[in-house]
């Protein structure tokens, strides 16, 4: 789909470009309400480190070191406003708490709304780490 282009800017953006000297590790998951985590769930904070940690753990078992990462929203139009703020707003603290314990920063991501189920998406990226044995 992307064929005869550099790193996919022939798409004209919206993302592209990953090639360093170092060598990228990249994991992603997804998880959905209702098959992952129970629906109407209390705490959206655990929701955030459930969803980042698989992540880690992915990126762990690669021998990498996570810098950061993407993350993608699909949230039911069935929320009210107040309930969706407050959701996003414990959702993020989680994310918040994490990033500063694993050392990583979110660097972009996307946000739509849908008359499905919460579906939420990380794509993390890290760098391998040189063999120390």
């Amino acid at each position: 789909l992307a064929l005869n282009n550099s790193l996919s800017f022939a798409l004209d953006d919206d993302a592209g470009l990953l090639p360093n000297k170092k060598q990228i590790v990249v994991a992603t998951d997804s998880i959905v309400e209702g098959d992952h985590f129970q629906k109407n769930e209390k705490n959206p904070s655990l929701i955030a480190k459930k969803l980042l940690r698989a992540n880690l753990s992915d990126l762990a078992s690669m021998c990498a070191e996570p810098f950061g990462y993407t993350l993608n929203l699909s949230l039911p139009n069935k929320l009210k406003e107040k309930k969706l703020n407050r959701w996003i707003k414990l959702f993020a603290k989680g994310l918040k708490e994490d990033q500063l314990k694993y050392k990583l920063a979110l660097i972009g991501g996307d946000t739509v709304v849908t008359s499905g189920p919460l579906i939420l998406s990380i794509t993390l990226f890290g760098y391998k780490k040189k063999k120390t044995y």
